[in-house]
């Protein structure tokens, strides 16, 4: 690997650590999913860097989070404009969830 590359990894690995991104396994929490209708949420993904073809790991989760709450299986997704629309079983009954994929890996493409 380069020097300067090293360097570069090196830096945003220590970023990454001290932000608790990197060191953290699990997921990460993208954004609110808001009740639209029966079984579907609205995730507003203006400003946020996110990959079409992570869709299979996305989940919808209560308000503890991944892991610690209740959680749900993202059944279908469709991209509106700068939001998802995600379809999750119609027996879910809350107003607001959370959304959370797979975690960031800072040093992809490095």
């Amino acid at each position: 690997m380069a020097d300067w590359r090293g360097g570069v990894l090196s830096a945003v690995t220590a970023w990454a650590d001290a932000e608790g991104g990197r060191s953290k396994p699990g997921s990460r929490q993208i954004g609110l999913a808001r009740r639209d209708s029966e079984g579907w949420y609205v995730v507003d993904m203006r400003n946020q860097a996110f990959n079409i073809d992570q869709l299979e790991t996305l989940r919808l989760c209560d308000e503890d989070g991944p892991g610690k709450g209740s959680t749900y299986r993202v059944i279908e997704v469709m991209q509106e404009r700068e939001s998802l629309r995600m379809r999750i079983g119609a027996h879910v009954d809350a107003d607001s969830l959370r959304l959370s994929g797979p975690p960031r890996n800072y040093s992809d493409g490095i």
